[in-house]
């Protein structure tokens, strides 16, 4: 890493930023995140790291979730770049 480039954070921008968007569009539905885990196909931990920005998810689980929340992927990436430009700006 050359000293003009930004160092990165454990969790990046672009994975906190889809964490937040997953937790904003489950409260919504107003469910738990063991509810949402069922309805997506997968364990409550994943999700709860998933809301937190620790993990990478698979474009399979992006679908699982969508489908579970009933939101498109594309509804699902526009609400994320809203929170990824507010969390970036938060940071600057």
């Amino acid at each position: 890493m050359t000293p003009s480039q930004p160092v990165r954070k454990h969790h990046p921008l672009e994975r906190r930023a889809l964490g937040r968007t997953v937790r904003e569009t489950r409260a919504r539905r107003a469910w738990s995140l063991m509810t949402l885990a069922d309805h997506a196909g997968t364990h409550y931990n994943y999700i709860g790291a998933l809301e937190r920005g620790l993990v990478n998810p698979t474009f399979e689980s992006l679908l699982a979730l969508c489908t579970a929340l009933d939101v498109t992927l594309g509804e699902l990436f526009a609400l994320y770049d809203v929170r990824l430009v507010e969390i970036a700006a938060r940071e600057a």
